[in-house]
């Protein structure tokens, strides 16, 4: 039996243009927009009953309605946003890009961090994510770059710092970024592309060494000339990650991990192997990406987990050389170095 009240609640929706009724018209556009629910299936009679068990008075908004509720409710936020950066005395930045699986799409993303002195409280601000096709040149970075903040009204002036990976297509972004507001220094930023990762030994090494050049180089240049003016500052996950790849290549390492990815490459290469050691474990080596965040560490910690089983079939259908006990040891000790390394960047 329902209740006289209920029933009548039911009956009775919030008048049109109330305030309960622009309230509950803007608490649906709230759950609309940071969501995947779209104004249609807001609209749609199923959830139309899901919201009146909760409030018999909740009106059946239409999908035009929730739509042009949710635009409102976003200029809104983004009104409110730029008061909190106009009001900002210094704000820092982080930019970052990363790219789908597959290379399919890449996206570039800004983070603003200031202190609202009308709060007084600390406040990050995502300002974008947007997608950025190839290819990834510094003129094109830089130029993405200069048109968020221009979208945003935040005046150069008003940057503290601006923190990126270590790239070279991020370097020579923000060296142009500095060049443009007040640098002294005429050198011109290369517009390189991303480069693609190889899988030879070799080019490996070289691309390495290249890498970490360029990077003390980038750094030296900055402390150097850009001090003072508008500060960039290397992020320190990619410093961690540099010192990784560089203790990679001590002589006494280099031979077994190289040993370590043949063994997983071939595994992953055969479909018997494979199977085998999901029967046996239920696990799968894992490759060693150096674009892939404690890559190493993960594929050394999978190798060593299921060890057994990997000699065993190796014996029995690989014909590759193994790992000796003492370089098993190695690893280990190895695995042990890469963890503290992994709570450095957690922390």
């Amino acid at each position: 039996m329902i209740q006289p009240k209920l029933s009548f609640e039911s009956s009775h929706p919030y008048e049109e243009g109330s305030f309960k009724y622009r309230a509950v018209l803007r608490e649906r556009a709230m759950w609309c927009l940071p969501t995947t629910a779209t104004p249609t299936l807001c609209a749609n009679p199923a959830t139309q009953r899901v919201f009146m068990k909760h409030d018999p008075r909740s009106p059946a908004f239409g999908r035009k309605a929730v739509n042009t509720e949710m635009d409102k409710v976003y200029k809104q936020l983004l009104t409110n946003m730029k008061f909190v950066l106009r009001r900002a005395r210094k704000i820092s930045f982080s930019a970052d890009i990363w790219t789908k699986r597959g290379m399919t799409e890449s996206k570039l993303g800004m983070t603003a961090r200031l202190y609202d002195p009308h709060s007084k409280v600390m406040r990050r601000m995502t300002l974008a994510c947007r997608t950025f096709p190839p290819p990834h040149t510094a003129a094109r970075l830089f130029k993405l770059t200069m048109d968020i903040l221009a979208e945003w009204d935040i005046a150069p002036s008003k940057i503290s710092a601006i923190v990126t990976d270590n790239g070279s297509n991020m370097e020579a972004a923000f060296k142009a970024f500095v060049d443009s507001n007040g640098s002294d220094s005429h050198n011109e930023s290369n517009e390189d592309e991303e480069g693609v990762t190889v899988t030879s030994d070799d080019t490996e090494e070289a691309n390495l060494v290249e890498e970490v050049d360029e990077y003390m180089q980038f750094e030296e240049q900055c402390d150097r000339e850009f001090d003072g003016r508008i500060k960039r500052h290397s992020c320190t996950i990619h410093r961690l990650q540099t010192a990784v790849r560089v203790f990679q290549k001590d002589e006494t390492l280099k031979p077994i991990i190289r040993k370590a990815r043949v063994i997983v490459k071939t595994f992953r290469m055969s479909t018997v192997a494979t199977g085998e050691l999901i029967k046996a474990t239920n696990l799968t080596l894992i490759a060693d990406v150096t674009t892939r965040w404690n890559s190493t560490l993960q594929f050394l910690k999978r190798l060593d987990l299921v060890q057994d089983s990997v000699k065993e079939i190796m014996a029995r259908h690989l014909r590759i050389p193994g790992l000796p006990p003492g370089e098993w040891v190695i690893i280990r000790y190895m695995i042990k170095l890469l963890d503290k390394l992994t709570l450095l960047r957690i922390s």
